[in-house]
């Protein structure tokens, strides 16, 4: 009964009537939480013990409760239960519906009911705030903010107070540069502060002490796509009665200060919000006439020219004026035909802040006028509609990437001088709120187009805004989302982007600190949250074992030391300027991506070199290969040496080893162990059919041959009950398994760069080995012609009338007669066989000539030099132009792919395909969203005295005069200059007078 519970506080009122009580419990020192249902029943529906550290209602009917998980047996971890509210005239019920864990190794015990948001949303960490939905469990987006103190939100405008300022970020939209503003007065009551539902500003009464008394002066209103804020008075004032006491507040007139914010705000802000233009901001309708806004009096005439716009400006001065009919003209011109669309001019509206839309038959638009008239947004016909007094406009359709390819299109289109479509481009990009929100889709539509112009300004502008707010990494998933696109038409900008932000400090950092991490250690903030099961507790466990058993044994290898100090260096963290690269999408099939395609990733998608020929690249392997690659490199690396070793001991004959059965068994196990391997093979082919079986993909047979030899051999072993003589299909079976195992070493950078040497040095004289092929069957097809028999060779028949015949070139032996003379006629014979003249025949001719390469004459031993002027001639100039010509050259070529300097970047390369071949094939579709291990955001440790010698290196690459990249300098941003004394150290003076010189290294020459 409620009776029973001894309350400490009310905590929440749920819109179902629900009531969160916190009460003692037997332990009085101990706190523990009940929901009651007062309308229905005085018993509790739930109470939750100790290790509950809070409870909330969220809406929709949901409930939410957090807990520290306090079970011996299983890994400590931060709980989060939702619960659903089912009430009905009878009873109210709690349904469990799921329960959740982030990640064990990331420690977030403060998470409590500030965390979560009225309609589901969580968010929770520190330097990098993640924003999940706990109701569906799906990651929605991530802000570079610390957010840890208390957030006010509208569940679209995230905002904190902090020293006197307030940090504003769109949740939906964190691209979007936080906003950061001060009050005008201090506030005293931050319960004063809320946000509005309706509109994405802020609402902020604003408390200003004089002589004791409080004044209250108005809200905050914030346009977060113009980055700007602005205050509104209330004139009209309530007397109100609280605790006692008459307290005077402003009266809030919701007309008024709409109409207030309306004046102030962008045209962006306004469309954001999806407004209905002529009912709620109050747009004036005009045909044809004068009509004055705040600051721009618009004019609107037709005469015998057809219908003319004007602008004028304060005093009356003029600001533009242009042809309106001739205008529309060029947004409506067909390019398939010479026809022109009807699209005569119907009205305008004004909008509040001096902006107007112009409506036609065919079109409408969004004018604006600063020095110029200019056009701020267009929409074809399809895009909105407008009956009588009701104008609904489908805004999301304007910023795809389809209707951008079409401005892209007709940029060239002009009128008295005026690029509207260009000019319409480059509003977007000019702003760096626009930029952020639309550059992704202009940059594709500019692939699309091959507008190479506008790639390239796309990227420069890029780099322009991260220079102006540092902080705001996201800015780079403008061009790191179509990094895969750029890699097959424009792989130039991908180089250039790749080193201007070859050297990114990490956001969160701002110190050098000592590090046991090594050089290029990849790291993330992120963390995943787990749904509770069977599967991720075991992994829970299996983890936090695994790192507690670590632990214990380096204490103990640290105190074998005998006290020595293990190696730390000074570390500074950098960051890999790919956000969104190695993550995948949040929503997916899981039986679509198990049983056929997997969705890549940009990662997956973009492995080239000159990703990988950098820090950058090589931190990002490092993290992958960390987190998850080596580990399963290794299973899949057990899994085969299990099925090379069953096939070896089943086929090799020892003697007494193995039973008959035994050895059946090993061969089942073999075949099992084979399908197995061959089943990811299958999954590789049904991704990509054409890379796979392509020329250039040499390892696929190396593959196929390991999986495919042994299982036929097994099988045809076992259906022959191992009797079968034949023995070439184990030698090939064992020789291609005993190669497959050597490729394993492949990905240890020990043995890696020696493989990519050998394997890119073999593809550099890919052309000339064919070029000497064909050199050496016209000498062989020469030979041929020149000591083939005339007669097959008998060895029952002897032919001694032909001199080619083998009968003649065989060994001949004579007798030494008593005199010690020889005698004149042969009284033994070598009997000959078919390889005594390899030039019988041309397969054999061609094998003899590959051997008198190498130096080896006993092929034309049989045969007289002098007798043999044309053999002579053959010989000599076979062996000056292969043996003393052609195998030098191909020495010298061999030596320059040995000395290539981008032999480890290639290493990386063929190892980040090993990795991207583990995720696609490998990993389970939900492995793949695990957050931890893909994703946004990638940091690595830099050791300083590297970070200065790489700055030094660059420095003197960019003073030698013969410098290959004039144009490509890393951005060096001036607090990692100071983080690492750079601009302090008078040796290394002449590297900051050089960075100062070029103004970041961001200036071409």
């Amino acid at each position: 009964m409620i009776e029973e519970f001894e309350f400490e506080k009310l905590c929440g009122v749920s819109d179902e009537g629900l009531l969160n009580i916190l009460y003692k419990g037997k332990n009085k020192d101990v706190k523990e939480r009940a929901v009651f249902d007062i309308g229905k029943d005085q018993r509790p529906l739930a109470t939750f013990k100790n290790h509950v550290t809070d409870l909330k209602f969220l809406k929709n009917g949901y409930m939410v409760v957090t807990e520290m998980s306090d079970n011996e047996k299983f890994a400590p971890f931060v709980g989060i239960k939702v619960f659903s509210i089912r009430k009905t005239q009878e009873s109210t019920h709690l349904e469990f519906r799921h329960s959740m864990a982030i990640h064990p190794t990331t420690v977030y015990s403060s998470i409590d009911s500030r965390n979560f948001l009225s309609d589901g949303k969580f968010l929770f960490g520190y330097d990098l705030v993640q924003q999940w939905n706990i109701v569906n469990v799906t990651f929605e987006n991530n802000f570079h903010q610390n957010f840890s103190q208390v957030c006010l939100t509208n569940d679209e405008i995230l905002s904190k107070y902090k020293e006197e300022n307030f940090i504003l970020m769109h949740l939906k939209k964190p691209n979007l540069k936080p906003l950061t503003f001060s009050p005008f007065y201090q506030l005293h009551d931050v319960d004063e502060i809320s946000i509005s539902k309706n509109y994405d500003f802020l609402n902020i009464r604003e408390v200003k002490e004089d002589n004791m008394q409080l004044e209250f002066n108005g809200y905050y209103f914030v346009d977060l796509y113009d980055a700007r804020f602005g205050n509104i008075s209330m004139p009209e004032k309530v007397i109100s009665i609280v605790d006692n006491k008459p307290q005077m507040r402003n009266l809030v007139c919701k007309e008024i200060m709409q109409q207030q914010i309306n004046r102030f705000m962008s045209t962006h802000f306004l469309l954001s919000n999806n407004l209905p233009f002529i009912n709620e901001i109050k747009g004036e309708k005009i045909t044809y006439g004068e009509f004055p806004g705040e600051n721009i009096t618009w004019k609107i005439d037709k005469g015998e020219n057809g219908v003319t716009l004007s602008a004028i400006g304060d005093e009356e001065l003029p600001i533009d004026t242009l042809i309106l009919d001739e205008f529309l003209k060029i947004f409506n011109n067909n390019d398939d035909t010479e026809s022109i669309y009807d699209d005569s001019y119907i009205q305008s509206y004004l909008l509040p802040n001096d902006d107007l839309i112009i409506v036609a038959k065919n079109s409408l638009m969004f004018i604006t006028a600063t020095d110029r008239i200019q056009i701020l947004y267009y929409f074809s016909r399809n895009q909105f509609f407008l009956d009588g007094e009701m104008l609904m406009i489908d805004i999301d359709s304007n910023f795809k990437v389809e209707r951008f390819e079409f401005f892209l299109n007709n940029l060239d289109k002009k009128f008295d001088g005026r690029h509207p479509y260009k000019d319409m481009i480059m509003i977007y990009l000019d702003n760096l709120i626009t930029f952020t929100l639309y550059a992704a889709n202009i940059l594709t539509a500019a692939i699309i187009t091959h507008r190479g112009d506008y790639i390239e300004l796309i990227i420069d502008k890029c780099l322009e805004y991260y220079k102006m707010n540092p902080d705001q990494i996201n800015m780079f998933k403008v061009v790191t989302s179509s990094l895969p696109k750029l890699r097959k038409s424009y792989p130039y900008y991908i180089n250039k982007f790749l080193i201007h932000t070859a050297l990114i400090k990490a956001p969160h950092i701002n110190k050098i600190y000592e590090s046991k991490h090594s050089h290029l250690c990849g790291y993330t903030h992120e963390a995943h949250l787990f749904t509770l099961n069977v599967f991720s507790r075991f992994y829970f466990n299996t983890l936090h074992y695994l790192v507690l058993y670590t632990l214990h044994y380096f204490k103990l290898l640290s105190k074998s030391v005998s006290k020595k100090k293990l190696d730390t260096n000074p570390t500074i963290d950098l960051y890999v300027p790919l956000p969104g690269f190695a993550s995948y999408s949040a929503t997916y099939n899981f039986f679509e991506e198990l049983l056929w395609k997997a969705e890549p990733n940009g990662f997956v998608k973009t492995i080239i070199p000159e990703l990988y020929s950098d820090w950058a690249g090589e931190a990002l392997i490092n993290f992958k290969w960390k987190t998850f690659g080596r580990i399963y490199y290794i299973g899949i690396w057990i899994l085969y040496t299990f099925f090379f070793l069953t096939f070896t001991l089943a086929t090799t004959e020892f003697d007494g080893f193995l039973t008959s059965s035994e050895r059946k068994f090993l061969l089942k196990i073999c075949v099992l162990l084979g399908v197995i391997q061959l089943y990811f093979e299958l999954r590789k082919f049904i991704w990509n059919p054409g890379k796979y079986i392509s020329i250039s993909n040499f390892t696929v047979l190396i593959d196929l041959s390991t999986y495919l030899f042994p299982i036929y051999t097994s099988i045809f072993l076992l259906t022959n009950n191992y009797q079968s003589t034949a023995i070439w299909q184990r030698v090939i079976s064992v020789l291609v398994l005993d190669i497959k195992f050597i490729f394993f070493l492949r990905s240890f950078s020990y043995f890696g760069v020696f493989f990519e040497i050998i394997s890119n040095v073999a593809k550099s004289v890919l052309s000339f080995s064919i070029i000497l092929v064909f050199i050496i069957f016209a000498y062989a097809h020469a030979f041929y012609i020149l000591l083939r028999p005339v007669r097959p060779f008998d060895p029952d028949n002897p032919d001694y009338d032909d001199p080619n015949s083998p009968w003649n070139l065989a060994t001949k032996f004579k007798t030494i007669l008593p005199d010690g003379n020889l005698s004149s006629t042969s009284t033994l014979i070598e009997t000959p066989s078919s390889s005594t003249n390899l030039f019988e025949s041309l397969d054999t001719a061609i094998l003899a000539v590959f051997a008198l390469m190498t130096g080896d004459y006993s092929s034309l031993s049989g045969w007289e030099m002098r007798d043999n002027a044309t053999l002579s001639v053959l010989w000599i100039s076979f062996l000056f132009l292969t043996g003393i010509y052609l195998l030098n050259m191909f020495i010298g070529l061999l030596n320059l792919g040995i000395l290539n300097k981008n032999n480890y970047a290639l290493f990386l390369t063929k190892k980040a395909k090993i990795i991207a071949e583990i995720e696609l094939f490998y990993l389970l579709p939900n492995q793949r969203r695990w957050r931890h291990w893909f994703p946004d955001h990638i940091y690595y440790h830099a050791n300083v005295e590297e970070v200065q010698a790489k700055l030094l290196e660059l420095n003197e690459i960019n003073l030698r005069p013969d410098r290959q990249y004039k144009l490509y300098k890393p951005i060096i941003h001036h607090n990692l200059l100071k983080l690492i004394n750079m601009d302090k150290n008078n040796q290394k003076k002449a590297v900051t007078d050089e960075i100062i010189k070029f103004d970041a290294w961001t200036q071409t020459d």
